[in-house]
């Protein structure tokens, strides 16, 4: 616990927390009761108590997880707790700890996000006590996008008709998150399943969904109720008129373009990359926010280029998004058989012209150089 809060703060901020005086009496040492008080007094502007108070909370002991889930989950409700952090960051004394309180929260939500045994546990609580389902949603919800493959077992299982029912409504509630998983996982399911997620997808109404609904509509294999509801979600989803390598081919230039809605989060260090495993099923790898969205946009070039071998503005996408990726993480998450410079050289003259037109567009000096 020592080595994580000490990585968690900067250097003067442990020497602060060490040296700072104790004001007035010494609060409770019950950390649910140290957040309430914190939360009482920054409301009621009594500086050196929520100080003291907030203080003692940091130096407790508490995990970020055991923290994000008094927050979260204590009986100090969100509104009240909001509104004294808001308060508080405006307050010079208060504005360090309150800082420090606010990293290791949320450190705690991703990783309890993550932690699968929470979610499996989330999941079966879904079957319990009307107490229970509220508390199973609050903690799925959280999870968002690493919920899913949970989720997505409980729906293709041999299951109860609630359970699988509380499952679908649980990820319609989860919404954008749920998308890319859901997509990647859609052509690999049997029949019913398939044409519930196709629905879903046109429930949740995000156009990121819209290729791979295309794709299945399309699938002479499918059978005619899966296609039937991949062609409804395709209208709901507000989906462009244009062939699959088309399709596929814009959506990688939103990903360049690093569109907000495709993201889990900008402000988390690590987004998701989704896969289908044929044991597995839907895994993820998290690979660095700041080259994810070129690693999609590389993912649906390629896409692209398998319906369409030799699409002009796959291609030029494909070189762009590499050329970025390597400029913006050197050697990260990259092909170690090829280089970025490999692949513009083997597409040509032509190709290098139209990643300089993408380059200029975006006002990218160093990928203009590069092309």
């Amino acid at each position: 616990m020592v080595h994580t809060t000490r990585r968690l703060m900067a250097p003067g901020l442990i020497a602060w927390l060490l040296v700072a005086p104790a004001l007035v009496a010494a609060p409770q040492d019950d950390p649910e009761d140290l957040l309430d008080d914190f939360v009482h007094y920054a409301l009621t502007a009594n500086v050196e108590l929520a100080e003291a108070n907030i203080l003692a909370l940091l130096r407790s002991g508490q995990t970020p997880e055991e923290l994000a889930v008094l927050v979260d989950e204590g009986r100090v409700t969100p509104q009240r707790f909001d509104r004294a952090i808001v308060w508080a960051q405006y307050v010079e004394a208060l504005e360090p700890p309150v800082t420090e309180l606010g990293k290791r929260i949320e450190l705690g939500r991703h990783e309890l996000a993550r932690n699968q045994a929470r979610i499996d546990g989330a999941i079966d609580m879904l079957g319990g006590t009307r107490r229970e389902q509220l508390i199973a949603g609050q903690r799925l919800l959280a999870s968002g996008e690493y919920a899913v493959p949970a989720l997505l077992r409980v729906l293709t299982g041999a299951g109860d008709d609630t359970m699988r029912w509380a499952t679908i409504e649980m990820l319609r509630s989860i919404g954008r998150e749920s998308v890319a998983p859901l997509t990647v996982a859609l052509p690999h399911l049997s029949p019913v399943p398939q044409r519930i997620v196709a629905d879903l997808l046109g429930d949740i109404g995000y156009p990121h969904a819209a290729p791979m609904l295309r794709a299945m509509a399309q699938d002479e294999t499918a059978p005619g109720a899966v296609r039937d509801a991949a062609v409804r979600s395709f209208t709901l989803v507000k989906g462009h008129d244009l062939d699959l390598a088309d399709l596929h081919a814009l959506l990688g230039h939103q990903y360049f373009a690093g569109a907000e809605h495709l993201l889990t989060t900008s402000q988390r260090p690590t987004n998701n990359l989704w896969s289908w495993h044929p044991l597995d099923g839907l895994t993820w790898q998290e690979v660095p926010t700041g080259i994810f969205g070129d690693l999609m946009a590389m993912r649906m070039a390629t896409v692209a280029l398998e319906h369409e071998p030799g699409h002009r503005g796959a291609l030029a996408l494909f070189v762009a998004a590499n050329l970025h990726r390597e400029n913006s993480m050197p050697g990260g998450h990259g092909d170690d058989s090829y280089s970025p410079s490999f692949f513009a050289t083997v597409f040509g003259s032509q190709t290098c012209l139209d990643v300089l037109t993408l380059a200029l567009d975006r006002g990218d000096t160093p990928l203009v150089r590069d092309a």
